[in-house]
């Protein structure tokens, strides 16, 4: 029993500590940060300190409160936040990435929805990446009366259009976030 108390305390000197870290570098305050550590015990049901991809795709089903069509979506999610890329989140990761998802200004948003499109993570979103972001957002919020009239190749090639480049080019951050303000 002695270890435990020990354990335990270790754990929240800890947490303070990363608490401290963490609301330098998110910008969130410590409400905000405690409440995203009790989302992240909720997810993390192996105890382990981190969350694995399937953890994490029950988790963002939960809180969106769709199980349809999101295994794509949240494993695209689960990929930003995975920074290290080793497979799993820790709640560093997971803070930082939901201080992300949390900001509203347009930057931000274009940035972390940047980094959803770029499934290849080399820094670049192209023609395919993009037909494939939408699609998966179309299966969210269309009919399936709407899905005949709604062309994801034809809304990329749009949007390629409208940056003045071709399919076969691709867009970094800066010109897809830049682009937007056209």
């Amino acid at each position: 029993m002695g270890d435990d108390t020990t354990s335990n305390q270790r754990a929240t000197v800890l947490r303070d500590a990363e608490i401290a870290i963490l609301a330098a570098n998110s910008k969130l305050n410590e409400r905000e940060i405690r409440e995203l550590y009790d989302e992240f015990l909720t997810a993390d049901m192996s105890g382990t300190g981190r969350i694995n991809k399937e953890q994490f795709c029950r988790y963002y089903k939960q809180l969106v409160g769709s199980e349809h069509g999101l295994d794509d979506i949240a494993k695209n999610v689960f990929t930003v936040f995975d920074v290290d890329h080793d497979g799993t989140i820790d709640f560093s990761e997971f803070v930082l990435a939901n201080a992300i998802e949390m900001k509203n200004d347009p930057d931000s948003v274009l940035e972390f929805s940047f980094h959803m499109i770029d499934t290849s993570g080399d820094e670049h979103v192209n023609f395919d990446e993009i037909v494939a972001f939408v699609e998966k957002g179309l299966k969210l919020g269309i009919t399936n009366e709407d899905k005949t009239i709604i062309d994801a190749k034809q809304i990329t090639r749009d949007i390629f259009a409208m940056f003045g480049i071709n399919k076969t080019q691709k867009l970094n951050k800066q010109q897809f976030v830049s682009g937007y303000e056209l």
